[in-house]
């Protein structure tokens, strides 16, 4: 096995090489990196991005108060979870219950 020839770089050659390096890596980071991903902003979910909501936010979700929701929980009209004190309903579920349209028999405009 022969070694390899030996090259002697100038401390500007080196510079300029690291230099080159840095910017294709940031540039590569800036390419890839999720845009939600910064230490400027708050990083905790948005309730648009959670699968459950509480009884504040679904009903804010759907645009009703706090006690027509727990009415419509109470009454199986939208499922939920009890998980110890905390009520969850699924993202979902509230945009089912949405999407049927159910107008507990009374005629809409």
């Amino acid at each position: 096995m022969t070694n390899p020839p030996s090259i002697n770089y100038t401390s500007d050659v080196v510079a300029e090489i690291v230099e080159l390096v840095l910017q294709r890596l940031q540039q590569r980071t800036l390419e890839t990196a999720p845009e939600n991903l910064d230490n400027c902003t708050s990083q905790q979910p948005q309730p648009g991005t959670r699968i459950t909501l509480s009884v504040s936010e679904a009903a804010d979700l759907v645009g009703i108060s706090k006690p027509t929701m727990y009415a419509l929980i109470r009454s199986g009209e939208i499922p939920s979870v009890h998980a110890r004190t905390k009520i969850l309903i699924y993202r979902q579920a509230v945009i089912d219950w949405l999407s049927k349209g159910e107008n507990n028999g009374e005629e809409t405009c």
